[in-house]
C-alpha cells in the first residue's frame, strides 16, 4: 500500500442509498467507487456476477489487472479458499473475539491471511486507479473494523442512515438482480421484523466502531437526496467540494461505466445520476407494518431526528 491509502467506508443498514452515495462520490475527481468490497470474494471471484461495467467479474479487464497485481492471475486463484477465509474472519463473532483477544490460534492465522489478501487488493487498487480515494460501500461494521487493522490505510467512515419505515417498505418491493446474468433472480425480501433487526443492529454496530476510524460522519439519506450539494460538500475537502455541484447537476457526468463489485442495480445505469426522494412508503406501507416498525425502532429514529408520525409527507 502507498504510505497512506485513503478509503471512504459507507456503513449502516441495507436499502439506505449507499450505492447512490458511492456513485456520487466516485464521479468526483480523485475518487473511485469500488462497490461492496466485502463481496469481492463471494459474488465476484467465486460467483462471477456482473461488474458495474456489465462484464462478468472474471472477464473484466479492470478487476483482472487488480487481482493479478494483488494475488496472481485471476484464473489461477482458488475462489473457495478466499470465500472460506472471508466467512471465517469477517463475521461478527470472529471480529468481536479478535477485539477482546479471545480468538483461537487458527482463527488468528486466518485473520492474518485474510487481512494480507485484503491489503494486497487495496494496494493494487491504489496502483491501478492512480492513487484515488477508494469508496467501499460494504455497509457492515465488521468490514469497517477490519479495514482499520490494515497498516497504511486511512479510513473515513460515512454512516448513512434512513428512516426505518422506508427501509422496511423497500425490503418488501420486488426488484431484479441483473448481476445474476445466467438466470432471472430477484433481490431478497425481508419481513418487517427482519428488517427492524437488520436496521437496528447494523446502525448500532456502526456507532460502536466510530472510535476506530480516522474520521466518522453520520448523514441521512433524506438530507442527501434533498440537498446533495450541501450534504456531500460537508464530507469532503474544500478542493473536492467545489466539484460536487457539477456532478449533481450533470455537468460532470459519472464515468460511462463503473467497476463496482456489488450493489443496487442503479450501478448499471449510464448517464447523469437521478437524485430524488423516495417517499413511496408514506402512502403504501401498511398501517400495521408502520406501527410495528415504529414501535421496534423508535429510540434510534429519535436519535437520528426522524418524526415518529410523518407530517405532510415529511419524515425528517
Amino acid at each position: 500500500m502507498s504510505p497512506t491509502t485513503k478509503v471512504i467506508f459507507i456503513g449502516g443498514a441495507s436499502r439506505t442509498g449507499s450505492t447512490l452515495l458511492s456513485l456520487l462520490l466516485g464521479a468526483l475527481p480523485g475518487y473511485f467507487a469500488a462497490g461492496e468490497l466485502r463481496y469481492l470474494w463471494l459474488r465476484g471471484l467465486q460467483g462471477n456476477q456482473l461488474c458495474g461495467c456489465g462484464r462478468p467479474f472474471r472477464s473484466c479487464p479492470f478487476w483482472g489487472d487488480v487481482m493479478k497485481g494483488a494475488l496472481g492471475p485471476i484464473d489461477e486463484l482458488d475462489p473457495e479458499h478466499y470465500v472460506s477465509l472471508w466467512r471465517d474472519v469477517a463475521r461478527p463473532m470472529p471480529v468481536l473475539r479478535s477485539g477482546v483477544g479471545l480468538e483461537s490460534a487458527e482463527t488468528r492465522r486466518q485473520r492474518h491471511e485474510y487481512l494480507d489478501a485484503l491489503q494486497r487488493v487495496l494496494h493494487s487498487l491504489d496502483r491501478v486507479t492512480g492513487g484515488q480515494v477508494i469508496v467501499d460501500s460494504s455497509k457492515y461494521a465488521t468490514d469497517c473494523a477490519l479495514l482499520t487493522k490494515l497498516p497504511g490505510a486511512s479510513v473515513h467512515a460515512i454512516h448513512l442512515v434512513r428512516d426505518s419505515r422506508a427501509v422496511a417498505y423497500s425490503w418488501q418491493r420486488k426488484k431484479a438482480r441483473p448481476e445474476i446474468h445466467w438466470q432471472k433472480q430477484d433481490m431478497s425480501l425481508f419481513s418487517p421484523w427482519r428488517s427492524c433487526f437488520d436496521w437496528s443492529s447494523m446502525n448500532i454496530a456502526m456507532e460502536a466502531v466510530r472510535h476506530k476510524v480516522d474520521r466518522y460522519d453520520r448523514i441521512r439519506y433524506e438530507d442527501l437526496v434533498c440537498d446533495p450539494v450541501g450534504t456531500l460538500t460537508g464530507l469532503l475537502p474544500d478542493e473536492v467540494g467545489s466539484s460536487v455541484a457539477d456532478v449533481v447537476s450533470g455537468e460532470t457526468p459519472p464515468p460511462t461505466s463503473s467497476h463496482t463489485v456489488s450493489g443496487n442495480p442503479i450501478r448499471f445505469e449510464s448517464g447523469p445520476l437521478t437524485i430524488r426522494p423516495d417517499v413511496e412508503w408514506i402512502e403504501k406501507l401498511g398501517l400495521g407494518d408502520r406501527r410495528l416498525v415504529t414501535g421496534l425502532t423508535w429510540p434510534l429514529l429519535l436519535q437520528y431526528h426522524y418524526r415518529l408520525v410523518p407530517q405532510d409527507g415529511v419524515t425528517a
